[in-house]
Formats: structure tokens, C-alpha cells, sequence
């Protein structure tokens, strides 16, 4: 999977994680979760080949911020005296900042994969359930799945029919999948499909029962987002509307009894910390969201 948040390619940064591979390889033994967390999301790259390429992606990107800003200090007339030294302030940080964020992005990219997963893994598992009542075995089912629409879930079913046909047991190629999901809910569906497959059980009566348990746990998740919902609705609103108003009333009145009105900077301060304040609910809300589709 690509790493989006990494200012280098991901060819690139494994060479230049070479050149320092000792530390790399070092931090990477302070970090045990790194490797499950570069496994779930996909990542080919080992825990010290991915800590040494942030390290060279953020003073990469250090670099670039320190010579921007050095060199508008420098053309100012006259130029601004200890100019590296104020340069080298924002460029450490952002270093620090952005090597902290390449850390946790594995973790972010597995969960999101998870998400997704978990939003297209019902129809999955209702396309499958079709199939096999048509008259197909588990493994054909799962065949005609992975060439269907259902983003990580049919890419993970075509992973476990390639597997399959290179000479791993099919019991086994699911295993696998099972091991290295990054859903809770798609481990449980293949562990559950597995002990039916090899109990001689009915699939079809298990994934049976894993739709309809997913789906109540879709059901759930939107009812708690409701009520989520209703009570950031109430912030919203109090932030919108109430105390906009409230506070310039307020500062109205008292201004009023001193003799001076309501700055035009203070008025626009209480503005701009309302509209930030929405814009923070409007992410949560967002980030909050159950991905679910609606049949």
C-alpha cells in the first residue's frame, strides 16, 4: 500500500533507510507493535526499513523548511541576524512532528482498512451465501466473489484462491487471511467459515448466521451514532447560534457602563473561535460516521 503521508517513494525510502539501518534498527526494537501494524496495512517494508525511511522523509522535509526559511531571513534588509538559529526552530519541529505522524500512519492505514472491510463485508458474504445456494462449492463461491465489487474483501478472497491454486490447502490459505486481517468482524466470519468447513458442518447455516449477526451490529452502530448525533447536534447549535449571540450581548452591556464599545478585533475573535469551534464538531461527526451501505 502506499504511504501517502511519506515525502519520499517507497522504493527510495527503503535505500536511503539503509544508510542509517543501526538506528533504524534500533528504534524499530522500542516499537514491537510496528510489524503487526505494517502487516494489517499492507506495507511491504520491515518495521527498520519503515522507521529509517521517516526518519529520511522528515529530514527531508525538515530540510526543505529550514532552507525556505533561512533564505527569506537572509534577503530581508538587513538581513535578520542568527538566522539558522531561528530557522532551525520550525525545522525541528516539523522533523519531530512528522516523524511522529510516519509512526502512527501504519496503525491509521489499518484501521481504515478495517473500516473499509467491515462496510463491504456483508454483501460479501450475501454474495457468497448466493452462490453456494445455486449449487456451488465454498471454494467456487469464494472464486466468483474475488472477481466482484467488493473492494478489500473481494482482494482478500482473490489472495486465498491464488494461494490455493499455487498448492496451499484451502483450510489453510483461509487461515491465513483470517491471521491477517486488520477486521475484527472479517477474522471472526473466516474463523467461523473454517470450523464449519472442516466440522463437515453447513457453510451456508454459518454464513447465515454471520449476515444476520453483522447486520444487528450494523443496526447497533447506526443507533449509537444516532444518539451520538442528537447530543453533537446541541453543541452545534449552542456554538452557532447561542453563544455568538449570548457573548456579544453580554459585551454590549458591559462595554456600556464603561464607556467603550465592542472592538472590531474582539468581536471578530469571538467569531472565528465559534466558527473553529464548528468546524472541530463537524469533523467528529464526520470521523464518527459508521461506513455502512444502505441496501
Amino acid at each position: 500500500m502506499r504511504i501517502y503521508a511519506m515525502v519520499v517513494p517507497q522504493p527510495l525510502g527503503k535505500k536511503l533507510a539503509g544508510y542509517i539501518m543501526p538506528l533504524a534498527d534500533k528504534l524499530a526494537s522500542f516499537m514491537p507493535a510496528l510489524k503487526t501494524d505494517l502487516a494489517l496495512s499492507d506495507i511491504d517494508m520491515t518495521p527498520p526499513e519503515y522507521v529509517g525511511a521517516s526518519i529520511s522523509s522528515a529530514v527531508i522535509l525538515a530540510s526543505i523548511i529550514f532552507l525556505g526559511v533561512f533564505i527569506s531571513l537572509t534577503q530581508m534588509d538587513p538581513p535578520y541576524p542568527q538566522a539558522h538559529l531561528l530557522a532551525a526552530v520550525p525545522a525541528l519541529l516539523l522533523f519531530f512532528f512528522d516523524f511522529l505522524i510516519l509512526l502512527r500512519y501504519p496503525h491509521i492505514l489499518a484501521v481504515k482498512r478495517g473500516q473499509l472491510v467491515e462496510r463491504d463485508l456483508i454483501y460479501a458474504l450475501k454474495d457468497l451465501l448466493l452462490h453456494m445456494s445455486s449449487g456451488l462449492t465454498l471454494y467456487e463461491s469464494m472464486a466468483r466473489v474475488s472477481h466482484a465489487e467488493h473492494g478489500y474483501v473481494s482482494q482478500d478472497f482473490h489472495e486465498v484462491i491464488i494461494e490455493t491454486n499455487e498448492g496451499v490447502p484451502f483450510d489453510e490459505a483461509l487461515e491465513r487471511l483470517a491471521l491477517r486481517s486488520s477486521s475484527d468482524y472479517m477474522r471472526n466470519s473466516i474463523w467461523q467459515i473454517i470450523n464449519a468447513f472442516n466440522s463437515g458442518a453447513s457453510v451456508k447455516e454459518a454464513l447465515n448466521s454471520i449476515v444476520t449477526t453483522l447486520i444487528n451490529e450494523q443496526k447497533r452502530k447506526i443507533r449509537d451514532y444516532t444518539q451520538e448525533l442528537n447530543m453533537l447536534t446541541m453543541f452545534y447549535m449552542v456554538f452557532a447560534v447561542a453563544i455568538p449571540t449570548v457573548v456579544t450581548t453580554v459585551l454590549v452591556v458591559l462595554t456600556s457602563f464603561v464607556g467603550t464599545g465592542v472592538s472590531p478585533e474582539l468581536y471578530l475573535f469571538v467569531v472565528l473561535t465559534c466558527i473553529l469551534v464548528q468546524i472541530f464538531l463537524v469533523v467528529i461527526v464526520k470521523s464518527r460516521r459508521p461506513l455502512v451501505y444502505f441496501a
